[in-house]
C-alpha cells in the first residue's frame, strides 16, 4: 500500500473511510474496496508523521535511497482512474495507473520530500526501505510471541 492510497481524515468527520486497492496487489487478483475506522486512519497518519518520518530521515542521511531505481512521482491525474506521473534518475518520464502498479513498481515510487526523495510505500523497515510483503509473516510472528 502506498501513502497516497490511505484514506485521509476529513474535516466533517465520519466513523469509517473507504479506500481502494488495485487487483494486481491483492491476494485474489481482484480490485478491493476496504473500510477503515477513523481511529485507525488517525493512527496511520500518526505513524507517517512520526516513526516513518524518522526512519526516512535516517535513510536519507545514510544515503540508502541514492542508488535505488527511484521513480520520482511528480504529480497525479485522473479522478476515477488515478495516474501517477513520474521521472527516473536518467530523466526518463512515464506514468503508471495506480490500479495497475505491481508490488515491484510500487517499491520504486518516491516523492520529493523536504530533505530529498521519500518512498511512497507506506510500511517501511527500520532501515527506511519498503517492507516487503513476505516480511509480514515475521512481523506477525514476533508480535504473537510478544503477546
Amino acid at each position: 500500500m502506498l501513502t497516497v492510497e490511505v484514506p485521509r481524515l476529513r474535516l466533517e468527520g465520519g466513523r469509517y473511510y473507504a479506500g481502494r486497492l488495485g487487483r494486481v496487489v491483492t491476494k485474489s487478483r481482484r480490485a478491493r474496496t476496504f473500510y477503515v475506522s477513523s481511529v485507525v486512519v488517525g493512527e496511520v497518519e500518526g505513524y507517517v508523521e512520526s516513526s516513518r518520518a524518522r526512519v526516512v530521515r535516517r535513510a536519507q542521511a545514510a544515503g540508502r535511497y541514492d542508488d535505488l531505481p527511484v521513480r520520482l512521482v511528480t504529480h497525479e491525474s485522473g479522478r476515477h482512474r488515478r495516474i501517477l506521473h513520474w521521472r527516473d534518475r536518467d530523466g526518463v518520464v512515464g506514468r503508471t495507473a495506480l490500479s495497475e502498479a505491481t508490488v515491484q513498481e510500487r517499491m520504486t515510487l518516491f516523492t520529493e520530500g523536504p530533505a530529498g526523495p521519500e518512498p511512497l510505500w507506506l510500511w517501511l523497515s527500520e532501515s527506511g526501505l519498503p517492507l516487503r510483503p513476505t516480511s509480514w509473516e515475521g512481523v506477525f510472528r514476533a508480535a504473537n510471541d510478544r503477546c
